[in-house]
């Protein structure tokens, strides 16, 4: 039998502790231990629940990389480019690349009898990633690109629909600017792979035929299609269009600056608004992986590798320098971090914080400890002096006390964990604290339940207190058997 241990759990369930002066101390030692695992535990799975909520969020409405041409600039306008089945290809061949898709932008104005708004109208196809998308579809149906019937289909925001006073079932009339149609000489697509250009469109001419090859390296080549291209616009100005839509859908993003503009429809729509050819796309939107979705374990020492691991990428950073090094130089490829940084940039901090409270908390219960391990320590003076003239060795009633300050931060832990782990899933399952989500991009405080954290936690707090307690338990060895047996 452990005999420190022993005294100690007596020490502790003696009836006679109750009308001591060291009772409200040991209470207040209790409540530190409870307040700080349980503010912990709160302030840990809000912390991991929003940052894994936002990115599952935006993950939901943004592509986690982003090609689109080199030539783009600040304008609202996007310059196309062909659509290449062949990069497709190689780029889901990446490693953590799950899908991808083409899609394509037309800034647009939209009507109603009583009001106008902006609007930004997103093009995409049959390959488009709904299972990702669906969560944010509050009514009505979702477009389908394959229809050809259903071409003039959209989907709105809950707040464009609310602005405007429409709803699902309703027409809306769009005004655009449309390029005046390019006339073209001839079509020509590089392939990537090769330096070749390849003739798709025959001319009137011996020097083009159907589907033939030209080496790029030949200047004369470059010269010719310089040429075709120069001559392949029309010199009229741009025009005032209109087209009417009809509303099938209504979601919502949670994205303030997303839910006032953008307007879901077919990519045949938006290439229309543009007169673009059916293979002409505004850039291509990559999935990776395990993006805001790391498992416990992951998730947990992710931020410990990219701290004691030298050159350490995320999966999302090493597919993102692979599809870089796949694309060509006339596309530009960016992340969803860069794309949306007044988002993302903020996020990492919020682990600073959540660091910040679990430092204070366990310096607050250490506090609480020593003090009532000293008080403790004074009260039984008498009977340290008893156990040493029976012979018991200093380190065997430091023991003691360290066993008995153990029993009340175990005491403490299990109330924490009542308390915090029961806050927790109530926020969880019935959500009764709500936020703005236009400022945070949630509808309520988000929380994840994660035991793992949870134990760490708890393992953390009783390890760091008790070792905390071994230097002031040496109190023990200035007390001598003789004049702690005559205190009275």
């Amino acid at each position: 039998m452990n005999l420190s241990r022993y005294i100690a759990s007596h020490i502790s369930g003696s009836k006679d502790n109750a009308s001591n002066y060291s009772r409200p101390v040991v209470v207040i030692g209790v409540v530190s231990i409870v307040l700080s695992l349980s503010v912990m535990i709160i302030a840990t799975s809000v912390v991991t629940g929003f940052k894994r909520s936002v990115t599952q969020k935006m993950s939901g409405v943004a592509s986690h990389i982003t090609i689109t041409n080199l030539d783009n600039n600040t304008s609202f306008e996007t310059k196309p480019i062909v659509q290449d089945i062949g990069l497709m290809n190689s780029i889901l061949q990446t490693e953590h690349v799950r899908h991808i898709q083409p899609y394509a932008l037309k800034h647009a104005i939209i009507k109603t009898k009583k009001e106008i708004q902006g609007i930004l109208i997103k093009g995409v196809d049959s390959n488009f990633d709904w299972n990702s998308f669906a969560p944010n579809i509050l009514e009505g149906e979702r477009i389908n690109p394959a229809d050809t019937n259903g071409k003039n289909k959209v989907m709105i925001t809950k707040a464009l629909s609310d602005a405007m006073g429409l709803k699902v079932g309703d027409t809306l009339f769009t005004y655009y600017i449309s390029q005046p149609r390019r006339i073209l000489r001839e079509r020509v697509i590089k392939d990537h792979s090769s330096t070749l250009f390849y003739s798709m469109i025959p001319q009137d001419s011996a020097e083009i035929g159907l589907g033939m090859v030209y080496n790029t390296s030949n200047p004369e080549v470059f010269k010719f299609f310089n040429y075709v291209l120069a001559d392949s616009f029309s010199s009229r100005l741009p025009e005032p269009r209109v087209m009417q839509l009809k509303v099938s859908g209504i979601f919502e993003t949670g994205i303030y600056e997303l839910d006032q503009q953008l307007v879901m429809g077919p990519l045949s729509l938006v290439q229309d608004m543009y007169r673009w050819t059916p293979d002409n796309i505004s850039g291509y939107e990559i999935y990776v992986d395990n993006f805001g979705n790391e498992s416990g374990i992951e998730s947990y020492i992710r931020p410990y590798q990219q701290i004691f691991i030298p050159g350490y990428k995320d999966p999302l950073t090493q597919t993102y320098e692979s599809v870089s090094f796949v694309t060509p130089g006339d596309l530009y490829p960016s992340d969803i971090r860069s794309n949306y940084p007044e988002i993302f940039e903020w996020l990492p901090a919020i682990d600073v914080n959540g660091v910040i409270i679990r430092i204070l908390m366990v310096l607050v219960s250490i506090m609480a400890m020593l003090s009532t391990l000293l008080i403790l320590i004074m009260e039984k003076t008498q009977t340290i002096g008893v156990l040493k003239a029976l012979g018991m060795n200093n380190w065997g009633i430091q023991k003691v006390f360290l066993w008995h300050a153990s029993f009340i931060i175990i005491r403490g832990m299990l109330i924490g964990n009542i308390i915090g782990i029961g806050l927790v899933l109530i926020q969880h399952f019935w959500h009764p604290i709500l936020l703005d989500q236009n400022a945070y991009y949630l509808p309520y405080v988000p929380v994840e339940v994660d035991w793992i954290r949870y134990l760490s936690i708890n393992i953390g707090t009783f390890v760091i207190c008790v070792l905390a307690l071994v230097i002031p338990s040496f109190v023990v060895s200035r007390i001598t058997p003789v004049k702690a047996i005559r205190l009275d």
